[in-house]
C-alpha cells in the first residue's frame, strides 16, 4: 500500500463538495415543493437559455440520484458478498517425494523495489518429485471479478532446500517459481 496517500486523500476529500451539492439540491427541491413549482420556475416567461439551464439542472439532479442509489446498492452487494482471504499467509508441507504449498504469494523482480504483491489471490502448488512436475491452482480477484487458473510446470531443479520450475511468459523474459 506504499505510495497511495494521494489516492486515499482523493477518495476521502472528493465526495465532500459532491455531498454539499447534493444537500443544496435537496434543499432546493424541498423549497420548490413548499412554494410550488410555478412560483420558483416560471416556465412560460423564461427565455430559451434559462429553460435549457433548468432542464440541465433537472437532468443533473436525476443523474445524481441514480448514481447515489447505485452506490448504495453496491455497498449492499459488497456486504452480502464479501471478498477476503484466509488469515494464513502460507504453508509448505512435504510428505516423502510430494510437496504442497498453499497461501498468498508475492512476485519479486531482479531490480530492487520491483516486487509485486497480489493481495486478493490464493494459490495451491503441488509438486511430485517422481514425475518432476508441479501443478499450480490459483484463484484471484481482478477488479470485481473472480478468476481461476490451473497450470502445470516441468521442474527445473529439485534440491533439499528448493524446488524451481520455470515458465516462459510472453510479457517477461522468464518467470521462475521456487518453493
Amino acid at each position: 500500500m506504499e505510495g497511495t496517500a494521494a489516492n486515499v486523500a482523493v477518495m476521502a476529500l472528493a465526495p465532500i463538495p459532491l455531498g454539499w451539492l447534493a444537500g443544496f439540491i435537496l434543499l432546493s427541491f424541498v423549497r420548490i415543493q413548499i412554494a410550488g413549482i410555478h412560483v420558483v420556475v416560471p416556465w412560460p416567461i423564461l427565455v430559451w437559455p434559462q429553460k435549457a439551464f433548468v432542464v440541465f439542472c433537472a437532468l443533473t439532479s436525476l443523474g445524481d440520484v441514480v448514481l447515489g442509489l447505485t452506490a448504495v446498492f453496491d455497498l449492499y452487494v459488497d456486504v452480502q458478498v464479501p471478498v477476503g482471504l484466509a488469515r494464513s499467509t502460507g504453508t509448505v508441507t512435504k510428505v516423502g517425494d510430494f510437496v504442497t504449498a498453499a497461501g498468498t504469494w508475492t512476485r519479486s523482480g531482479r531490480a530492487e523495489g520491483s516486487s509485486m504483491g497480489y493481495p486478493l489471490q490464493t494459490s495451491r502448488i503441488e509438486c511430485d518429485k517422481e514425475e518432476r512436475r508441479c501443478t499450480k491452482a490459483r484463484a484471484y480477484v481482478s477488479g470485481r471479478v473472480l478468476f481461476s487458473d490451473l497450470v502445470t510446470y516441468d521442474v527445473e531443479s529439485w534440491t533439499a532446500g528448493a524446488i524451481v520450475f520455470r515458465l516462459d511468459a510472453p510479457c517477461a523474459a522468464e518467470y521462475s517459481l521456487s518453493i
